[in-house]
Formats: C-alpha cells, structure tokens, sequence
C-alpha cells in the first residue's frame, strides 16, 4: 500500500488516518510537535465567549472548568462540532484565522458580539486576533492553554517509505524544512516525496527544499488536501 506521512499532532492523526486508508494509502504518522496542555484553569463566568482558533485547543479544554454555556467563535468545522458536542454554542466558524476577525468584527458592528471574550490559544499565534479586536473597542482578554515541543530529527528509515507528505500548518512546514537542513540523507529521500500543504501560507517554507512536487489544497482543509493525493 503507497505511504503517506501526517506530519500534524498524534491527537488529530485518527480521523485523517481513516481517511487516506479508505483512498487506498497507509498512514505514517510522524508529529513533529508535541501538544502539551497547560495547568487546569476555571474560566471565569463573566466572559460571555469564547475564541479558539486551532484544532489543538480542543483537548487542554478537557482540563478548564467552565461553569457556564458561553458563546465560541472558532476556526474549523471539526473545532466547532468538538465544541457543539461538549455542549457549547458556536456562534460564527470560520476556515481560516483571518476570516473568523472579519466576521467578529463585523458583528461587533451590529452589537451581535457577545463580551467580554476569552481567546483561548497557545503560547504562540499567527494571527493577532486579540490586538485587531481591542482596536475596534471589542473587550478580549487572551488565556493560552496548550504549548507545542518540537522533534528535534526525522528518521530517515521512516522518510524513505513516503510517498507523500501532508502538511497542515506554516509552523510545521518550517521545522520539517530545519529537520530536513540538518540531515543530507534525508534531503535526498525527499527528491521522491510530493509535498501537499493546506495552504499557501504552509506550503511557503516547503518550496526550499526539492520535493518532487508541491502542492497547495484548494480549500484550506484536510478532504481538499486528500484530492491532491496522486492517482
């Protein structure tokens, strides 16, 4: 069965492995961060709602204690329907970071934003949604409730069996592009692989290195991603 390589946490390899095995392909997965959920928090009922922005939010949330039913505005249709499931409300969702500020701030706009809201991210973010939002008056606070330990190596026993190699994120794309860097047998392995990345903004990084190929997803999501798969 042809390789392909999830490169994104153990935490969100499950449904992606399914996936590719019902395509036609066996799943290597290969995380080259590790999540790492921060101290138990309560969130304080006086924030009326809730911000996440990255699939690895969802489990350090198992460990904040939320007394009430806040409002969550979320990138990611699998965040939203985490959250949905857990019993929360989802407001607005939104595929990208970007997309989820310019609907929050257009209903900030209408008084449809309900405050004050609590970001809940991790220790680093792309996209500086707190700073964009108290610009416009809205009332935020952030909170981070996961960090992320990088793979200090990639094994090359592993990267000669791939075909393909997904990628799901900007941060990831740069640390396998370092980990490639440090190690010349693996840059010659991945003259083979045919590099997938959710976006251009993930993709950016990988065009370094000599892959086969890249290929950009034309949504930003993983069913997009898999439809660039070779036939």
């Amino acid at each position: 069965m042809r390789q392909a390589l999830l490169t994104r946490a153990i935490e969100q390899t499950g449904e992606s492995t399914q996936k590719l095995l019902e395509l036609g392909w066996s799943a290597i997965s290969l995380p080259l961060h590790h999540i790492v959920c921060l101290s138990p928090l309560h969130i304080d009922t006086r924030y009326k709602g809730l911000i996440i922005t990255s699939q690895n939010a969802i489990p350090a949330m198992k460990h904040l204690s939320i007394g009430h039913t806040p409002s969550c505005y979320v990138v990611g249709s699998k965040s939203a329907t985490a959250l949905s499931q857990a019993g929360l409300r989802v407001n607005i969702v939104t595929p990208t970071a970007h997309q989820l500020l310019n609907e929050m701030l257009n209903a900030a706009t209408t008084d449809n934003l309900h405050e004050p809201l609590l970001y809940l991210r991790g220790e680093e973010v792309k996209v500086d949604l707190r700073t964009a939002l108290l610009k416009a008056g809205v009332e935020v606070e952030e909170l981070p409730v996961y960090k992320t330990l990088a793979r200090d190596a990639l094994p090359t026993e592993v990267m000669a069996q791939v075909e393909v190699a997904l990628f799901y994120s900007r941060k990831n794309s740069e640390l396998f592009v370092k980990l490639v860097q440090q190690n010349p047998q693996t840059t010659l392995l991945i003259r083979s692989i045919v590099a997938i990345a959710i976006s251009q903004d993930a993709a950016a990084a990988l065009h370094s290195l000599p892959f086969k190929t890249v290929l950009v997803s034309l949504q930003p999501n993983e069913d997009s991603m898999l439809e660039c798969l070779p036939r």
